[in-house]
Parts: structure tokens; sequence; C-alpha cells
């Protein structure tokens, strides 16, 4: 069933979408314009070498799997878990950040 809110929100420009996403910088808000710009850029590098670092290690595991490679597929196996754990550290490093700044305050 298509709600209102649902015909919306697939109904949104792409300027919507990328406002709803982008990031709330809470304490941090007070950073300036190109810090925000630097920052976003080494966090958006950081998380496209990670992903890539994941979908390596997948094929790593596959081809060393396929190829009865058992020490390829091993790196690929540790490749893989690194990237999703790099993944996930990046996706939740803002909210990490303002948690540890609002405990010190």
């Amino acid at each position: 069933m298509v709600t209102l809110a649902s015909a919306h929100l697939l109904a949104a420009g792409l300027g919507d979408v990328i406002q709803g996403v982008s990031p709330s910088w809470g304490p941090f808000g007070a950073v300036g314009g190109k810090a925000k710009v630097a920052l976003g850029v080494i966090w958006a590098a950081a998380l496209a070498f990670v992903v890539g670092r994941t979908i390596w290690g997948a094929a790593l595991q596959q081809f060393g799997a396929r190829s009865y490679n058992s020490d390829s597929a091993e790196q690929g196996k540790q490749m893989f878990r690194g990237g999703l754990v790099g993944i996930a550290v990046l996706g939740s490093i803002t909210t990490l950040a303002t948690i540890a700044y609002g405990m010190a305050v």
C-alpha cells in the first residue's frame, strides 16, 4: 500500500534526496565551510577505498576457492571481513564522534 509520505518520497527530485541525506554536523557545526568540504572528501575517499577493498576481497576469495588456492581464498576472506568492518566504522564515525563530544562536555 502506497501512502502519501512514500508517494512524496518516490516523487522527490534529486535535490530533495540529496538534502535528505546531508549530514547534521551537530556540535561540529562551527567548523568552517572549507573544513567541512575537506572532511567530506577525505571521508568519501576512505569509504571508496574500503568498498573497493571489500569487492577485491570477495573476488579474491572466489578466485581462490575456484582454483583450489586456499591461501588466496583465506586472504580474500580476511580482506572482505576487514572491508565490512571498515564500512561499518566509517558509516558510524559521525555518530561516534558526536557521542564522544557529548560525553566530554
